[in-house]
């Protein structure tokens, strides 16, 4: 059997590195997508939540009929938008770099 040349076999040797690392990139990227999902779900279901906690706590305060805690409930959903938002150009920018 015929002796690889040992510029060869450095070469060899970083194409197999190379492979290696994109198999362990995309194992790694089922487990970001997970994570993504993850956090967009805690981002919108806690804004609502805070909004409505907050919503509840002003209308018992200072007893008004619920007005608090329906205004304040959708401002919470529409914050969760904002932060799931900004959450996923954070993301596409870190995909993007690499």
């Amino acid at each position: 059997m015929i002796e690889k040349p040992d510029d060869i076999k450095s070469i060899d040797d970083r194409i197999q590195k190379i492979k290696n690392k994109e198999e362990m990139d995309n194992k790694h990227s089922d487990f970001s997508n997970w994570a993504i999902g993850l956090q967009i779900s805690i981002e919108l279901v806690s804004g609502v939540i805070v909004g409505y906690g907050v919503g509840y706590i002003l209308n018992e305060i200072f007893d008004l009929n619920d007005i608090f805690v329906i205004c304040l409930t959708i401002l919470g959903g529409i914050a969760g938008f904002f932060n799931v938002e900004r959450y996923l150009k954070k993301a596409d920018n870190e995909k993007t770099k690499r």
